[in-house]
């Protein structure tokens, strides 16, 4: 059971670090395999919802 967790272990597809105070938090982020959204598809709705709301925050 233990050989076959590590041989399905990979790389993250993203890597995400945060500074709060004196910690760093890191999160790694991976996307499924045979997905057909990429890290670049989620970034992008990621930054349109981000940005849909900062507008809509300075509008009302």
């Amino acid at each position: 059971m233990q050989e076959e967790k590590i041989a399905e272990q990979r790389c993250p597809d993203c890597i995400t670090e945060v500074k709060v105070g004196n910690s760093v938090l890191v999160v790694n982020g991976f996307l499924k395999q045979d997905g057909a959204v990429t890290a670049a598809d989620k970034m992008l709705k990621l930054l349109s919802a981000e940005s849909y709301l900062t507008v809509r925050k300075k509008c009302c």
